[in-house]
């Protein structure tokens, strides 16, 4: 993408997010932004530097939750009349994939760049009033496609919520440094993988205020499936894991699917329009996972539910954390945004208790 449509694509995403979060009251308060210059590199007259960004904040319509992302920026500049302007971005957030693949639906359409941008931002305009009539889930009509059944009940052990919502947010506020994490890590792709280590943290494989036998529990599988590529698991950094622990659809056959050890969750809302979805029914400690009807054919990506601990009223108060970048309890209603407003599909993955060797 050139330069000035690069930069054009990103002032255009920003702005459609702005107008969904003020349709529904949302804005970020008390926020901190800390900027971590990674690399500055200048040969006359073009210059790139490469930061780091991390944004503490709350929002308006959630203030008791605290929130916060991390992103990491390429800017290319060069030198104008003794002014540096930035003549590209690159960034690998989620929402600039997403909006990049739908720019790139419209250029294969016959667009040019920069018209298949201002299309794809007319679209989210339009959309986002016809998305305001969802914002309380009062038109779903939600309906449980799978349960996950175990059949022995000689290694029972309950999914605590609570623990999975604390191992989120350590390994994604308080975490930044690949060399802090426990588990490998996928660089651009780490969601799944992501999630699946909060659920198996929920299920006790992680042991709070005690890294050394958390280290010892992921080494041994503990709380996990062994075999390949049919178990379920992850391993430490420099390993890797089965494609049940890291992709979108693997993890959600497997969560929901009838089996003597593993995860057991239960499935709702698959392949139906997010409205369907009601936000009273998601609470944290819950999995959610979205695509993009008219760009993506298969699930495209996965959150974990962090906040609130009972039902919400609408898609707002329900913040999610991820990988990748790292994101801590961010409204589900940008996300909904992000992948394409009425055009969002979403399900969903409940846990109980659940069977393992150990």
């Amino acid at each position: 993408m050139a330069g000035d449509e690069c930069t054009y694509m990103y002032k255009t995403l920003h702005e459609s997010m702005v107008e969904g979060n003020k349709a529904v009251g949302l804005y970020y308060k008390n926020y901190k932004i800390t900027l971590d210059y990674k690399d500055i590199a200048i040969s006359e007259d073009n210059a790139t530097v490469k930061v780091k960004m991390r944004l503490d904040y709350n929002c308006s319509t959630t203030p008791d939750a605290d929130s916060s992302f991390i992103d990491e920026y390429t800017f290319s500049m060069v030198l104008r009349n003794k002014v540096w302007k930035i003549n590209n971005i690159a960034v690998d957030s989620l929402d600039s994939k997403l909006f990049k693949d739908a720019v790139d639906q419209k250029v294969k359409q016959g667009f040019s760049e920069r018209n298949a941008i201002t299309e794809v931002k007319n679209e989210k305009m339009k959309n986002i009033k016809e998305m305001i009539k969802y914002i309380d889930g009062n038109k779903a009509t939600v309906q449980t496609t799978n349960t996950g059944k175990n059949f022995s009940i000689c290694s029972s052990f309950s999914y605590n919520r609570m623990l999975g919502r604390n191992y989120a947010q350590r390994f994604t506020q308080t975490v930044t440094d690949l060399d802090d994490y426990f588990f490998y890590y996928i660089s651009s792709n780490d969601c799944t993988n992501f999630v699946s280590q909060c659920v198996w943290a929920a299920y006790g494989g992680y042991v709070e205020g005690n890294d050394a036998q958390t280290i010892s529990n992921i080494t041994n599988k503990v709380r996990m499936v062994s075999g390949y590529p049919n178990g379920w698991y992850g391993g430490l950094q420099g390993g890797g894991g089965t494609p049940q622990w890291e992709n979108v659809g693997n993890f959600y056959t497997y969560a929901t699917s009838s089996k003597t050890y593993g995860p057991k969750g239960t499935g709702s809302n698959n392949n139906q329009p997010y409205y369907n979805l009601a936000p009273s029914a998601i609470i944290y400690g819950n999995v959610i996972q979205l695509k993009t009807i008219n760009v993506h054919s298969d699930y495209y990506h996965s959150v974990y539910v962090t906040y609130p601990q009972s039902g919400a009223s609408y898609y707002y108060q329900v913040l999610v954390s991820y990988h990748s970048n790292n994101n801590y309890n961010r409204p589900l209603w940008e996300l909904i945004q992000a992948f394409g407003e009425n055009s969002c599909y979403m399900r969903m993955i409940s846990f109980s208790t659940a069977n393992f060797v150990s």
